[in-house]
């Protein structure tokens, strides 16, 4: 896909993609240090490394990461070896796949792990402060919605994140909230119209609890999912306009193509 985008705009542009980047971003924004490893001169620069160490062996690492699945791979050239893990569960910053891979790393070629039986029992303390809930937030599930369930139920959109619909439960004092392949049964929160959202069925313990609030102005209702990182905003299917969400036109010029493609590689 990448490939295919550089191609077009070295179409639409006529030159080079690393023309066309040091002409319409680098030099006007000053970047008189930037270039490419493909036109490069690595004994005139300073080109930044693409690995890491570790023990001395060069660690050439990439991380995947989807909704309930993590995954990471690593090479380590001089040792022959390349080590992949993949897993369902939520793994923040990356310490348990780390972690993992130095392990076997050690044990393959003969260090002392500095993970053991003592210290897998307080990981990623010594080393660092651990932010990582050790239990799941403790609600009463018995507590009754604050309106009446119709008045939630609906289908709700973000043009970045897709649609969520809001459904009835078996029991009143609930609702089912299904995002794509995720079901979550809501339990109604301390607060007014926000509620705990616990996963079902093949999502169940694949994704942390999280927490939904609805908002009701005037004729809209809107769905912000407050745990994600970006907290995105669905508003009831029927209720969108353009004010909230701005549509882009395709009359775009070719330094504004080339930077919206720039982003979007890096």
């Amino acid at each position: 896909m990448y490939g295919v985008v550089t191609y077009l705009a070295e179409l639409i542009g006529n030159d080079s993609w690393e023309n066309l980047v040091t002409k319409h971003i680098f030099e006007p924004l000053g970047m008189n240090t930037s270039t490419f490893a493909t036109t490069a001169d690595p004994e005139k620069i300073l080109l930044a490394k693409g690995y890491v160490e570790y023990y001395g062996y060069r660690m050439v690492v990439h991380t995947g990461s989807t909704w309930g699945y993590r995954a990471m791979l690593s090479w380590y050239p001089e040792a022959d070896i390349g080590i992949f893990v993949a897993f369902t569960g939520n793994d923040p910053n990356y310490l348990y796949r780390l972690t993992l891979h130095n392990y076997i790393f050690d044990v393959y070629t003969g260090h002392v792990p500095y993970l053991n039986t003592s210290t897998i029992c307080t990981y990623p303390e010594p080393w660092l402060k651990s932010d990582i809930p050790k239990v799941k937030p403790i609600y009463p599930k018995d507590r009754n919605t604050t309106r009446n369930q119709k008045e939630y139920i609906g289908m709700y959109k973000n043009k970045a994140y897709g649609k969520i619909k809001i459904g009835k439960h078996t029991e009143k004092n609930k609702l089912k909230l299904i995002y794509g392949y995720l079901t979550f049964v809501l339990y109604p929160s301390e607060n007014k119209d926000e509620f705990y959202g616990d996963t079902s069925g093949i999502a169940t313990k694949l994704v942390d609890v999280s927490k939904f609030k609805f908002k009701f102005h005037n004729d809209q209702v809107t769905l912000k999912a407050t745990s994600f990182q970006e907290q995105p905003i669905f508003i009831r299917k029927g209720q969108l306009n353009n004010s909230v969400h701005p549509m882009y036109t395709t009359s775009l010029n070719l330094p504004v193509l080339i930077l919206c493609i720039y982003f979007t590689m890096f």
